[in-house]
This record gives C-alpha cells, structure tokens and sequence, in this order.
C-alpha cells in the first residue's frame, strides 16, 4: 500500500474524529440489512464453527458488536487506511462507524444503515480475510480503496433512500452496479490526488462479479460491474470532485442499461 503513504499522519487523527472506532453498537438501532461486496453471503452473519458443529447464524446488531478495530495489518496500512477513509468520508459525505471482522472462509465487506457509535450514520465492516487477500493480490491497496469506497456508496443509498429507489425500479443487482458506479467516481479523485494507478480494482471486480445475474443475491456479471466503475470514473471529470449528489443521480440511469428483458 505505498501510495498511501503520502498523507501526512495528521490525518490518522483526523480519522479518529470522523470514523470512529467501534466499540459496541448503539442501543435500539438494528439499521437494514447488510450489503455485502461479494455475491455469496451465505456465511456474512455466521459465527466461526467449533469442530464440525453447524455455523452458528448471527443477526445483523449481533455481527456488529464482534467488529473491532484489528485490521491484522502493520500500523502503517491502519494510518494510511485512515488517510483515505477520511477523503472517502469528504467526497461521500458520509461518517459511518467502520471496523473489521471475522470473515473465515466466506471472504467479505458489507455495509448496514445500523449505527455502531454515536455520532456516525451507518457502519462499514471489512473481512480481515478479504483484506489479506486483497492486499496480496494489489499491493497497493487501490482494491482496498474501491471496496472501501462501494461500501461507502451503501452508506448514502440508506441515506438517500436510493436504494429503495434502485430496488423499486430495476432488479436487485442494479443496487450493486450502483455502487460500483460511485466507486468509479471516487476512485478517478483518488487518482487525481495521489496519482495512483488503478490496476488491481479490474482484477478483483473480475474476481467478484458472478456469471449470473438472476439470483436475488447477485451482483450482476463481472462485465456489468466493470463497465459500471468505469463509467463512474469517466464522469467523476463532468460532475466535479463534490458533486456526488449529480453523479448518484446519473448512476441511477446509467445502470438501467443493464437490465435484461
């Protein structure tokens, strides 16, 4: 992850103020159900198993109080994370809560409109699993930074009740395309600011888009997610490194391109 290591530490500091660290979900506050980045989430609100004992199956508050702020990564990567977290917060508008958790074999992030500390809206959890894994494929992080950031866009789908809108209109997986289409649009900023090349997101879109589209839990193909980011970061130029409001709005229209007859 050496190109985040531009950011001056202050900025670790500044993370700590607007993604707070989660320290046990807030009373009366189960929020929606978690997004996942990957489409198989059959194991996201699953406890590890003991021996060949079933999976024990978690609700959404339960998962979240077992998200903490051990990432199992250097120091170095949880100060740069942070640096970036915070421009992601910045270009999203969001503040949601954000940790790590167990994913075991079913390597996952998701996002949930539940609230895990006071004073931030919405929580973003990232598999410790899915995070070595990525980082081994993309040494860089810039995968990192486009979960991260697709995750983000959740966050202001739950907000902005666009996903209602999405789910209402289009079919399930153009919730997902969505997203992916304002991770582009953050990603062209995160390039334009710390001049990164994006290789790295191709490979892990290519690795996470299914090759169907018809299941309730589908992402859509691998082609839809990439065409998606990309055409996200195209328009990031036209919409201005604030206008997030305009580019949510654009996605929306962008992704009923793929919706099939």
């Amino acid at each position: 992850m050496t190109r985040f290591t531009r950011r001056r530490v202050l900025e670790a500091a500044v993370a700590a103020a607007c993604l707070k660290p989660l320290q046990g979900l807030a009373q009366g506050n189960a929020g929606s159900s978690g997004c996942c980045i990957l489409p198989d989430a059959r194991g996201m609100f699953a406890s590890p198993s003991a021996g060949n004992r079933p999976r024990q199956k978690l609700s959404p508050t339960e998962l979240l109080r077992t998200i903490d702020q051990r990432s199992g990564q250097p120091r170095s990567f949880n100060r740069d994370l942070g640096g970036v977290l915070v421009s992601m917060a910045r270009t999203f508008g969001e503040r949601p809560g954000f940790g790590y958790y167990d994913d075991g074999r079913d390597l996952n992030a998701f996002a949930t409109s539940a609230t895990a500390v006071d004073g931030t809206g919405g929580t973003i959890a990232f598999g410790r699993n899915l995070l070595s894994a990525q980082l081994k494929i993309d040494k860089k992080g810039i995968s990192v930074a486009a979960i991260c950031a697709h995750e983000f866009a959740h966050v202001l789908q739950f907000r902005t009740a666009l996903n209602l809108r999405l789910t209402e209109r289009y079919p399930v997986y153009c919730r997902e395309l969505h997203a992916d289409y304002l991770a582009g649009f953050y990603l062209y900023w995160f390039q334009e600011e710390r001049g990164s090349d994006l290789q790295g997101v191709g490979r892990a879109w290519e690795d996470m888009g299914p090759s169907r589209f018809t299941e309730d839990a589908t992402h859509g193909t691998a082609a839809m997610r990439l065409d998606c980011i990309q055409q996200g970061y195209r328009d990031a130029y036209d919409f201005g490194s604030e206008g997030i409001s305009d580019a949510a709005e654009e996605g929306f229209r962008y992704v009923a391109r793929h919706v099939q007859s």
